[in-house]
Formats: structure tokens, sequence, C-alpha cells
């Protein structure tokens, strides 16, 4: 793994499942637990710059190929992006039909 995450951003991303054995560096996270982790987050100042969706499918996570980016932007005032960003991704994740199989990464912004 060669990300170095802030520590207060650690803490938050390792709630969630470890992704390092498929090659990704973060976590990812079901439902009800990626929007406490996307309110933790904003609550520390770090506006979320991209999620990807994963599916559990016969014993491995896999892809799926959905997910959202919210890009900042020029002359955007950081709270604003903040808040813009946090509350991209809790409509995205509050709107994904909700399926036990699902997880969500978080990309945050460091």
């Amino acid at each position: 793994m060669t990300k170095e995450w802030p520590s207060k951003v650690l803490e938050i991303l390792k709630a969630g499942f470890s992704l390092e054995e498929i090659g990704i560096d973060n976590w990812a996270f079901k439902k009800p637990d990626a929007l406490i982790a996307v309110n933790k987050l904003a609550r520390i100042g770090i506006p979320i710059v991209k999620g990807d969706v994963l599916e559990l499918m016969v014993g491995s996570l896999e892809r799926n190929y959905d997910g959202w980016e919210c890009t900042f932007q020029s002359g955007e005032p950081i709270i604003n992006f903040i808040r813009r960003s946090t509350n991209q991704a809790m409509d995205y994740i509050e709107d994904y039909p909700s399926d036990p199989n699902v997880l969500f990464v978080l990309t945050p912004a460091v």
C-alpha cells in the first residue's frame, strides 16, 4: 500500500472493510456505515471527490462500474465544496438500491 492517509481520515476509513487483498488502498462500507463515514469526513472538513460501488460476487469483490465524482470548481469556497461533495455522496448512497452485497468505497480529497 502506498497511499498515506492523514490519521483522522485513516481512523474513519478503517471502520470499513480493507480492500488491500484486492490491491486497492482503501476501505469499503455497507450502506449505513458509508453514510456515517461521509458525515464523519464532513465534520473534519474533508470533501469526498469520488465514490465507487463494489459487489460481492461468488466470494470476491467486483467493481460494478457504478459511482460518482465531485470536482472542485474554480473559485469555489472550500466550505461550499465540502458541503456539495457531502450532499452528493449522501444522495448517491441513499438513493442506491439496498443490497447486502453492495459496498461503497469513498475517496476523500487529501
